[in-house]
């Protein structure tokens, strides 16, 4: 990184073999997936040769397809990053939402105000 500040003309080319990097991370991400070679193994069990699934080559593979992934996102956000859908298919609608609000309000106001009769006539009766 110190080179390429000193060297700016070289920016462009480096830009770019980064972008070709991530490029080719999808044909290692296929290379990877389609590999079967090694997901089933063959080991002694009790005493007998058998062919067994290797379930640790394989969750080796999901990592390495999904570090892969990862770089290519941050590397080129635009193509390989996260979508992020902002569109809104449903209804949208807050006036039902701001009746119900007006009516707990004036449930509200109703019920101070007769708890306020309530002290105030307590107040005025002798005792």
């Amino acid at each position: 990184m110190d080179w390429l500040a000193k060297h700016e003309e070289f920016l462009h080319h480096y830009a770019r073999a980064r972008e070709v990097q991530a490029y080719l991370g999808e044909d290692e991400i296929i290379e990877i997936a389609d590999d079967a070679s090694r997901d089933f193994v063959e080991r002694v069990v009790k005493g007998r040769k058998q062919i067994v699934f290797d379930k640790q080559n394989v969750e080796r593979s999901k990592l390495r397809v999904e570090a892969r992934k990862w770089l290519m996102a941050k590397r080129l956000p635009k193509r390989y990053g996260e979508k992020i859908d902002l569109n809104h298919s449903g209804e949208m609608s807050i006036s039902s939402t701001m009746e119900q609000a007006r009516e707990r309000l004036r449930e509200k106001r109703e019920q101070l105000q007769v708890e306020a009769k309530a002290r105030l006539a307590a107040t005025k009766s002798p005792r």
